[in-house]
């Protein structure tokens, strides 16, 4: 009987990976309709099936972390979303080189988290986006946008290390 079940493990790694590749596909499905839950949980399925069959630093398993990094930040988690694409990004450098497609597609997705997460390079995050972006709609549309002042938004000093000073 033992030696029955160690042939039969090695015959399941094809079979579970054909079950991963479909569920890929069903997450694809539902990342194309919108429902990016659901997706995401397919997703983690695969990537335990992949880490399982695979080992964490195969190729594959950094195309479904790339991926699942896409389904975050499509969630708006974008800590999340970087930390997957920053280990995809790590496997694809080390198991296919720097100047791979792959590699330089995921350090693209990398800059292009940067602006949101951190936009003055210093680690002001979210609020500091996102006071920037009213300072430049602010800058467009004139003072007073709506009769809010954004250094109100901030406790009202203005001081704050997020916030612009008050003008």
């Amino acid at each position: 009987m033992k030696k029955h079940c160690s042939t039969m493990s090695c015959t399941l790694a094809p079979v579970t990976l054909s079950v991963a590749s479909t569920l890929s596909n069903i997450a694809g499905v539902y990342n194309s309709q919108g429902k990016f839950k659901e997706a995401l949980e397919n997703m983690e399925k695969v990537l335990e099936i992949e880490l399982k069959s695979l080992g964490p630093s195969h190729v594959s398993v950094a195309m479904t972390r790339e991926n699942i990094g896409y389904v975050y930040q499509k969630l708006g988690n974008l800590a999340q979303a970087r930390s997957c694409i920053e280990e995809a990004h790590t496997i694809f450098v080390q198991s296919l080189g720097p100047d791979h497609p792959n590699t330089k597609k995921a350090a693209r997705s990398l800059e292009q988290l940067q602006p949101r997460w951190e936009p003055d390079g210093m680690g002001g995050g979210p609020m500091a986006w996102v006071l920037e972006q009213w300072n430049r709609l602010a800058d467009a549309l004139g003072s007073g946008i709506g009769g809010v002042d954004p250094a109100g938004l901030c406790g009202g000093s203005g001081h704050s290390r997020s916030c612009p000073p008050a003008e």
